[in-house]
């Protein structure tokens, strides 16, 4: 992945907030579908597109996918990069069924049904440093936890961790304090995501150092 600042996604998500079309007519069909379904627009489906052609991520995966909306912006913003999407829910029918539809229409896009945790030998598989991680499915400390201690094993060197959620509201249990414990350089936003905090986090994999030599005798 391009070598980034967390001040290039702080202006990433100033341009998000114009909400442009992508140019995509199915990605920009069904970002204007869910407004109506939940009332107001998502910029961070438009910042994920913005992030995903600027930074060129090769490997990306969401923890807690509906619609497969911010996957498939993901996936069309670069098309060379490989998405794992992982949908924790099972009652929910219709969004299952669009998130296929959205994998079977993007050939770079992965759409998984199961626990967040059983999924990680799959992602496993691909093979590749994990650029960029969406930790949106349990809105929970415990469980987003667990999920941190597996996949940030799978990071790059140099990544990109966005979490949704980081609120005290909606019953959103310690999702500050799994905030507060994220290392790496990091901010909060509260506008593309209207009245729900996301957080952005520039990983850097600390490197052992290197032992010297000892000195002659």
């Amino acid at each position: 992945m391009n070598n980034f600042t967390i001040s290039d996604i702080q202006t990433l998500v100033t341009e998000s907030l114009l909400e442009k079309p992508t140019g995509n007519q199915w990605l920009d069909s069904i970002y204007d579908e869910q407004i109506g379904i939940i009332g107001h627009t998502n910029p961070y489906y438009r910042l994920f597109y913005l992030i995903a052609q600027s930074l060129k991520p090769q490997f990306v995966v969401e923890l807690g996918s509906w619609r497969a909306i911010a996957a498939s912006h993901f996936a069309v913003g670069n098309p060379d990069g490989e998405i794992i999407t992982i949908d924790i829910h099972r009652e929910d029918l219709v969004a299952k069924q669009l998130c296929i539809e959205a994998a079977n229409i993007l050939p770079n896009l992965t759409y998984l049904n199961m626990w967040s945790w059983d999924a990680i030998d799959i992602v496993k598989v691909v093979d590749k440093p994990l650029d960029v991680i969406f930790i949106d499915a349990w809105h929970d400390y415990q469980y987003a936890k667990r999920e941190w201690d597996l996949y940030s094993l799978l990071l790059a060197d140099t990544a990109l961790v966005i979490c949704d959620d980081i609120t005290a509201g909606y019953n959103f249990d310690g999702m500050l304090q799994f905030w507060d414990e994220l290392p790496g350089e990091k901010f909060l936003n509260n506008g593309v995501h209207p009245g729900v905090p996301m957080g952005f986090v520039k990983f850097e994999r600390v490197q052992p150092k290197r032992r010297g030599r000892p000195p002659k005798k």
